[in-house]
């Protein structure tokens, strides 16, 4: 009996969580750190190395090919 109650709250709650990317960014105006390094330098400071992948540039209107 309760959980038919809840049934119509609980079936809510699961479309609005699953409302897509409303908000999404696209993949090449992030910038994603694959890797990163700290070192420490001769005069003591820490120095900070990253790897940062860059996604390709889809081509507009042409198909691309594997490779």
């Amino acid at each position: 009996m309760v959980i038919q109650r809840l049934l119509p709250f609980a079936a809510c709650a699961a479309f609005l969580s699953l409302t897509g990317c409303w908000d999404g960014e696209e993949v090449n105006g992030l910038a994603i750190v694959t890797s990163a390094g700290f070192d420490r330098t001769e005069d003591g400071a820490v120095e900070l190395t990253l790897e940062i992948a860059a996604p390709k540039q889809e081509e507009s209107g042409g198909k691309s090919s594997g490779g």
